[in-house]
């Protein structure tokens, strides 16, 4: 009876969860990775003003307010570059999801 017990304790398939992330699949992680690169590429092609104030507030995780301190710049210069970034950033991504919804994906 005791051995039956320590058995049902020490079964772990009860624990096991089927691990369905983007980590583990190749194709998943690919287009992830292509993914970034493209919205790095995106940053980095960002007017040097709204990718300064990008890269404070999203990177260095900065309040626009203590951005806006650190620049010297108003609070309102700061929401209108990310507002600038954000859309171009929001470009680069809706014609990435573009590409991929155009690409037939098997169904399971």
């Amino acid at each position: 009876m005791v051995k039956q017990k320590r058995q049902r304790a020490l079964d772990t398939s009860q624990w096991i969860m089927p691990l369905n992330s983007v980590y583990f699949d190749p194709e998943k992680l690919l287009m992830t990775e292509e993914l970034i690169q493209k919205i790095r590429k995106a940053i980095e092609d960002l007017p040097t003003r709204c990718q300064l104030i990008f890269k404070l507030v999203k990177e260095d995780g900065l309040k626009y307010k203590e951005a806006a301190d650190l620049l010297q710049i108003s609070v309102k210069t700061v929401e209108t570059q990310m507002a600038i970034a954000i859309r171009r950033l929001g470009k680069c991504m809706h014609l990435d999801m573009e590409a991929i919804q155009g690409q037939k994906i098997p169904r399971k």
